[in-house]
């Protein structure tokens, strides 16, 4: 009795080529919707430091807030940083820092540093809220405003 033995190897050939196929395709995609979240994760960001920068240069709502009755936080008079403004804001974020975030309407970690301390109780003061710590997404943003009838920088950082 003779059998005829053989090989299917096209067979094979052929499912491989299909599972090689599939797995190139489901990286590709992987890979462009890994980048669409990394964008919109940015446009987030970037966002939030926008409003957060506008918001603190604002007069704030009421006009003359204060800790107990803001409704949204602003460190402007007249186009220019007001002290009392500026103090309250410090004193509110050492408080309560959660609250100063929902005061700004945002959701995510801020920092503002500002380019020319301020004093309070006549302790030079350079920044406001949280220190960021090796952050991986983090947003710049940069304002120019008037403290003291001089111009001063202001940087406001925001991250996840």
């Amino acid at each position: 009795m003779n059998k005829k033995r053989g090989q299917a190897w096209g067979f094979d050939l052929i499912i491989g080529s299909i599972l090689f196929a599939i797995g190139v395709i489901g990286f590709y995609f992987f890979a462009i919707n890994s980048q669409q979240e990394q964008y919109d994760k940015l446009e987030e960001l970037n966002y939030a430091a926008t409003s957060l920068a506008d918001t603190l240069l604002s007069e704030g709502l009421p006009n003359e807030w204060d800790s107990d009755n803001v409704v949204r936080i602003g460190i402007t008079s007249n186009s220019k940083i007001n002290q009392t403004k500026l103090e309250r804001l410090y004193n509110l974020s050492l408080q309560n820092y959660e609250i100063t975030k929902n005061k700004f309407n945002i959701i995510k970690e801020y920092y503002i540093i500002f380019k020319d301390p301020f004093k309070i109780n006549d302790i030079d003061i350079s920044s406001i809220g949280k220190n960021p710590q090796n952050q991986n997404n983090m947003i710049k943003q940069t304002r120019l405003s008037v403290y003291k009838d001089r111009p001063i920088t202001i940087e406001v950082y925001i991250w996840d």
